[in-house]
């Protein structure tokens, strides 16, 4: 029997994501100068299982992943909260797979990239930034269920999670590309129960940075 697996703290979970989609009459409008916002969607997570590069495949259970649901939540450039594109204020966890849609808020030189790129047909995936909670390591040929599926070890079983930002980003981790997903490094055993501490920097930034989506949020409404 194996050791009990460890998440590297050095590392982050990376997984592809679908190519963004725009609305095409918000583009147009927000090209020509007009005070429409452009809006986006995103299918962010497909619940299969993938290989983020820890040497074993990972699944993150959607039933635990909190979504924070009624509030806005930072829409970011290749996850640098010094790079705010806008804010999500729709995000949809069936269980089986996870998308959102937004709009393109911030007034930055970083927003009107992505929107300029996306109306010349650039294809920018999604990437969301998921901070784990609790995860378990299962072993080899150990059948377990997620995500309306069942799959078979060994593999990391994120089982509980939370939602904090989403970037849209160029480049997908795998082939398929149908999800991104990276979490935040864990500095303690997979079966932890309670919630990890974490002393980044970049903590702080993204905190800053959902204070600022909603505060945009609040505008738009």
């Amino acid at each position: 029997m194996k050791d009990k697996k460890i998440i590297p703290s050095d590392k982050f979970i990376m997984a592809s994501g679908k190519t963004a989609s725009f609305e095409k009459t918000s583009l147009e409008a927000a090209a020509n100068g007009e005070s429409k916002l452009p809006k986006f969607s995103m299918l962010a997570y497909t619940g299969k299982m993938i290989d983020v590069g820890f040497g074993d495949p990972v699944v993150i259970n959607l039933d635990g992943l909190d979504v924070a649901d009624g509030k806005a939540m930072p829409i970011l450039l290749n996850h640098s909260s010094s790079q705010i594109v806008g804010h999500s204020d729709v995000r949809e966890n069936t269980g089986t797979q996870l998308s959102l849609s937004g709009v393109i808020s911030a007034d930055t030189e970083f927003s009107k990239t992505v929107v300029n790129s996306a109306k010349n047909g650039f294809p920018w995936q999604s990437s969301v930034g998921v901070e784990i909670v609790k995860a378990r390591w299962i072993e080899e040929k150990e059948v377990f269920k997620a995500n309306g599926r069942e799959f078979e070890g060994p593999a990391y079983l994120i089982e509980e999670g939370f939602l904090y930002e989403t970037s849209f980003v160029v480049f997908g981790a795998d082939n398929d590309t149908e999800s991104l997903v990276e979490a935040k490094k864990v500095e303690a055993s997979l079966n932890l129960e309670k919630k990890g501490g974490s002393n980044m920097e970049d903590d702080k930034k993204a905190i800053e940075a959902a204070k600022a989506a909603e505060k945009a949020a609040e505008k738009v409404e």
